[in-house]
């Protein structure tokens, strides 16, 4: 009794304080009048721009974070989702029981189109498991954590449909469901620098940009980098959370900030892309490369799947299958500034025609659509 009166007091204090009506609208973007789709967020910005406020933006729709607020009594005994707007609703990675039910209620008693968005493979723990916050099994304790086994059910037994970012990770979830689209992620260049400098005062910039999740991968790239670090007008320049050992960097400190972290791209002129192969890390996406397209390098990217259009002809870049094959490409660069610089621009050129959102939201809205 005395915990349920400390809670009473504290939300009668919380909610003196607290402008709701301004909060709720916070926590929401409406892209056009009469959005055609909500998309349900969570999780860091970068995934939530690139796999909800692109599309929003460009089909139009809405994104909502999702909170208790969302889910009413209708009086009859059900429930209505009053920011829920448009023909569907696109759930970033659910798995936990609330938005198991959310969805499944939209999808019966409103006559919802539902949707699953998935950027990663959720149907099983990364290669890394203890940076992930998920469970295996559903949540018993009443906290309603995200699981695994939750997520795979809300797949097969709920949801109209899944929308992946990349061919491999359409064929994970196709042992799932049937209904699989890809939607490739896409830039969009209003949000960058059209003129990113290019080797300043001279001095070529080579380094890599992640976060803890890869402490794996940026092992594959320390001999490179200390091979750079030696180097006349080179500098190494490291952006985030890792920072190889024993190699002087000049070192970017991690940011949420998305505005920040596009200013911070352009600090390098050659992105190196290691990437471990691995059924988990096989389904990641190629986002690291175009980002450093649009931040106006080019890139050295792991012969793995993740990266295959920037190894299989379609996008212009390098390929490293080893550490050794690494450190040569490294040294052609370094060696060959003018191509560097070239190849850069090439890069731009395809994030900016072939993989820009306005070309690619006709597969978000055949997700919509159900086509």
């Amino acid at each position: 009794m005395a915990r349920q009166a400390d809670d009473r007091i504290w939300l009668a204090d919380l909610n003196a304080v607290l402008d709701w009506p301004t909060v709720f609208k916070a926590s929401q973007a409406r892209y056009a009048p009469r959005p055609l789709a909500t998309f349900w967020v969570q999780a860091t910005p970068g995934v939530n721009y690139y796999r909800a406020e692109l599309p929003a933006r460009h089909l139009p729709g809405k994104t909502v974070w999702f909170d208790s607020v969302d889910i009413q009594p209708d009086g009859y005994g059900g429930h209505r989702f009053p920011r829920q707007e448009g023909q569907a609703a696109v759930w970033m990675f659910p798995g936990n029981t609330t938005r198991a039910l959310a969805m499944a209620e939209m999808k019966t008693q409103h006559d919802l189109r539902v949707l699953v968005e998935v950027d990663d493979n959720y149907t099983r723990q990364p290669a890394m498991p203890q940076l992930s916050a998920w469970l295996t099994t559903r949540d018993r304790t009443g906290q309603d954590r995200h699981s695994y086994d939750v997520h795979r059910r809300i797949v097969r037994s709920i949801c109209d449909g899944v929308i992946v970012s990349t061919p491999r990770l359409a064929q994970v979830y196709e042992s799932l469901t049937e209904q699989v689209y890809v939607c490739r992620n896409s830039v969009d260049p209003d949000d960058w620098d059209p003129e990113p400098p290019h080797a300043p005062d001279g001095v070529l910039r080579i380094g890599w940009a992640g976060s803890a999740s890869h402490g794996y991968d940026v092992a594959d790239i320390r001999p490179a980098l200390d091979w750079v670090a030696r180097q006349k007008d080179v500098e190494v320049v490291v952006l985030g959370e890792l920072v190889p050992f024993g190699v002087p960097v000049r070192h970017i400190p991690w940011t949420d900030s998305l505005a920040d972290y596009r200013r911070n791209v352009r600090e390098l002129d050659v992105m190196l892309c290691p990437l471990r192969p691995s059924a988990w890390a096989d389904c990641k996406s190629d986002v690291k490369a175009l980002e450093a397209a649009m931040g106006g390098a080019c890139s050295v990217v792991s012969k793995t799947e993740p990266y295959r259009p920037w190894w299989d002809g379609e996008a212009p870049g390098y390929v490293a299958e080893t550490s050794k094959d690494l450190i040569r490409v490294v040294q052609h660069l370094v060696r060959h500034r003018n191509e560097t610089a070239e190849t850069a621009r090439l890069a731009r050129e395809y994030a900016v025609s072939s993989r820009n959102i306005r070309r690619e939201i006709k597969a978000w809205q055949e997700a919509i659509d159900g086509c």
